[in-house]
């Protein structure tokens, strides 16, 4: 027997070349995708949205702005939730997040700011957990 599954998909572009794009589908695994960018500010800022519900729900987020700037999310639930987390500002600063949980629940974070300064977090949930700094 086969679930019903509702789709959106939202398309808009402003200014300069700014666009929003969401795209949903329900049923065995939901989704959700978003993209959007912004014109005339920022070179070229992006956001992007996706999410998957059911056996393991997602949801990945990423947005662009300034000079470079993105921001990355990922995140399942179900067996194992996943969270990825990126963004990168200014000249080249980045932020990295990965966390899983169920079996065993991780954390990643990557930052990087200015010249180059970086910060990496590692955290797992479960049998043993870990952390890593740098």
């Amino acid at each position: 027997m086969e679930v019903a599954r509702c789709s959106i998909t939202h398309h808009s572009t402003g200014g300069g070349s700014s666009k929003v794009l969401h795209h949903s589908t329900g049923g065995g695994g939901s989704k959700v995708h978003h993209h959007s960018t912004g014109g005339g500010g920022g070179g070229g800022s992006k956001v992007l949205h996706h999410s998957t519900g059911g056996g393991g729900s997602k949801v990945l987020h990423h947005p662009t702005g300034g000079g470079g700037s993105k921001v990355l999310h990922h995140s399942t639930g179900g067996g194992g939730s996943k969270v990825h987390h990126h963004s990168t500002g200014g000249g080249g600063s980045k932020v990295h997040h990965h966390s899983t949980g169920g079996g065993g629940s991780k954390v990643h974070h990557h930052s990087s700011g200015g010249g180059g300064s970086k910060v990496l977090h590692h955290l797992s949930g479960g049998r043993g957990s870990m952390m890593l700094y740098l």
